[in-house]
């Protein structure tokens, strides 16, 4: 009798054997897919890395012979880092003036880096434009202020900058420096320094950070994710090098601290000369620990703080208002008080910002306001 053929025996089917290598290289294969698909879903649903979230405004730069090598083109108007800009005709942020300043106009005068500028935030929101705001519905006379804030610059060149556009001859009856702690005093080997510290950080930094592999993260998504999160797995040591960084500036003896100090000094000396009250704001570092709330700040850089205020103990008609004093009686952390992503100030630091410099400038009594208040208070 014949036995029937098992149904097992029926389907089997000879076995494909790979060798170790053939394995390897399938693998391989099949993760170039994955990463070529990723990259290409990443694209379609409009994936970014963080450095690319904020562009900054066509044509608002132009190049020039002054002493930064660029200006911003007068008249232009657009979106600049997410914030609506407007340059007049001086290439200034904000709106036209009188080059004469018109009779019974107390005329403010704010120099400074991207703070004062205002990157990030629109032309209303820039702690200048809000101070005129406040001003003239408190005060009796007309207040106009001017905003020459330049991105990137340093108080070194601010105050070039200052003498060679001859901004006094806009006839000024107050100036406002605005003094950001965290690179103010920086010098370009200051800065160079924390990049060689960044490299050497942690092993993904070393990576992330090699010429190669940042050219690549500007033309692939997952390669900037990659950045991203090489950066933020190292986020407390790159804190950490960014504040040694900083407290070198103002260093005894050092190059970045003596250019700093005879610059806040130079600039007091011109205001002297003309009887015009000057007046420093300082920013504090909002860089180093961004969940840090303000009433925590480290006592090393309240220690800078003090230095800065030192330069000017004696220096009748000069004021310092320290923004920190309005910031540590609050709970907020300086990642409350940036724009997400850029990293500058947002509307809500240069609201409190403003409202200090306001009652400190009816403190000094330099308007004629309804219901003056103690500078400070």
């Amino acid at each position: 009798m014949l036995e029937a053929e098992s149904p097992s025996k029926a389907v089997q089917r000879p076995q494909i054997k790979l060798t170790k290598k053939k394995k390897l290289l399938f693998t391989a294969v099949i993760f170039v897919v994955f990463l070529f698909l990723l990259e290409g879903s990443l694209r379609l649903l409009g994936v970014k890395s963080p450095e690319a979230g904020l562009p900054v405004g066509v044509g608002l730069y132009r190049p020039s012979n002054n002493s930064l090598g660029f200006e911003y083109t007068p008249g232009w108007d657009g979106l600049h880092a997410g914030g609506r800009v407007h340059i007049n005709s001086a290439g200034w942020r904000g709106r036209d003036f009188a080059q004469a300043k018109p009779p019974g106009t107390f005329r403010i005068l704010g120099i400074g880096d991207s703070f004062t500028f205002g990157k990030a935030v629109n032309d209303e929101d820039v702690f200048l434009a809000k101070l005129e705001t406040r001003l003239n519905s408190d005060c009796d006379s007309k207040y106009e202020t001017l905003n020459a804030g330049h991105e990137g610059i340093n108080t070194v060149a601010e105050l070039q900058y200052f003498n060679e556009c001859e901004m006094i001859k806009h006839a000024p009856d107050a100036v406002v420096l605005g003094f950001t702690v965290s690179n103010d005093a920086e010098l370009t080997p200051n800065r160079r320094a924390y990049r060689q510290r960044k490299r050497t950080a942690s092993l993904p930094l070393r990576i992330t950070e090699s010429g190669w592999f940042r050219d690549l993260a500007e033309k692939s998504r997952i390669a900037g994710l990659m950045a991203s999160g090489a950066e933020w797995a190292s986020s407390k040591t790159l804190s950490r090098i960014n504040a040694e960084v900083i407290l070198s500036n103002y260093e005894d003896g050092s190059q970045s601290w003596e250019s700093c100090r005879n610059a806040l000094l130079g600039f007091y000396e011109i205001c002297r000369q003309h009887k015009i009250p000057f007046i420093v704001v300082l920013f504090p570092d909002c860089s180093s620990d961004l969940d840090e709330p303000f009433k925590d700040y480290p006592p090393e850089f309240i220690a800078v703080h003090s230095k800065i205020k030192d330069v000017f103990t004696g220096k009748s008609g000069s004021t310092v208002v320290d923004i920190l004093d309005s910031l540590a009686v609050t709970s907020l952390t300086a990642r409350q008080t940036r724009v997400p992503i850029d990293g500058h100030p947002n509307a809500l630091w240069h609201e409190i910002v403003a409202r200090r410099l306001s009652q400190t400038i009816k403190g000094l009594n330099l308007t004629t306001c309804r219901g003056s208040e103690v500078a400070g208070s």
